[in-house]
């Protein structure tokens, strides 16, 4: 495998954005060799990979209710590597199409919805989380999902002027790396937030230890707080959109 291979495979805009997740860092130093297997011996095409990808996940969700705790994160560790392996696989056949784009939402859909959610449910029925703990991590869940994509980046009129203040605030979309690229601490409380809360950060390795190690009292606290940052990143955000949208439509009237 040569360096034009990794090249297509990891641009440099994805590597700069994945490298911030710890996860998924450890995971781009392995999966292009996987996808230059693919690629190189094999007619596999990348939505065959994202299927895979979803069958490991379900895979882990059904070892949940087993409580199985190391079958369920090695099944996570292979749902998320080749949630890696389809992207690179996709860029070096030139294989894109809707149907991958469908499968690449709903592997995320799932995560969001049932992954934690199942964990919570079984810990629930062990006596170590209370039921509106529970009602509250399902209700943030399918908050996030819906609400995920309008939040992922906002419009900025050319006038709006980004200071250090307005950049720890408007660096938290996600499509706003020209912000955190200019402003270092916009782009470490981004990172902060999205190792929590996205799937490839650190939350699957704490959760996955302190659950195989047994230290079940320490996974609730966990779980609570990684619930808590989710609601607090979502909510500020739909705030902060509404917010910008309002003060954008008044001048407009305005200026009319």
């Amino acid at each position: 495998m040569d360096k034009n291979f990794k090249k297509i495979a990891r641009p440099d805009h994805i590597i700069t954005e994945q490298n911030n997740y710890l996860l998924f860092y450890l995971q781009m130093k392995i999966s292009p060799y996987f996808t230059y297997f693919f690629f190189k011996y094999t007619n596999i095409t990348p939505n065959i990979i994202s299927i895979g990808s979803i069958i490991f996940l379900l895979i882990s969700i059904i070892s949940i209710f087993m409580e199985n705790y190391n079958y369920v994160f090695f099944f996570l560790f292979l749902n998320l590597l080749l949630d890696n392996i389809d992207g690179e696989l996709a860029r070096t056949k030139k294989l894109t199409s809707k149907f991958g784009e469908f499968l690449e939402k709903l592997n995320t859909d799932l995560f969001n919805i049932f992954f934690y959610n199942s964990i919570a449910f079984t810990l629930h029925l062990r006596g170590f989380l209370n039921l509106e703990y529970l009602l509250f991590f399902i209700f943030n869940s399918l908050f996030y999902t819906l609400i995920r994509s309008r939040i992922s980046g906002i419009s900025l009129s050319k006038d709006y002027e980004i200071n250090p203040f307005r950049a720890t605030f408007i660096g938290l979309f996600k499509y706003s790396k020209i912000i955190r690229d200019r402003f270092k601490h916009a782009r470490i409380l981004y990172n902060f937030f999205w190792n929590v809360i996205s799937s490839g950060g650190i939350s699957e390795i704490i959760t996955g230890i302190l659950l195989i190690s047994g230290n079940i009292k320490l996974a609730v606290i966990y779980l609570i707080f990684l619930n808590v940052t989710f609601v607090t990143y979502s909510t500020f955000l739909v705030i902060l959109k509404y917010l910008l949208y309002r003060k954008y439509r008044a001048q407009d009237k305005k200026v009319n």
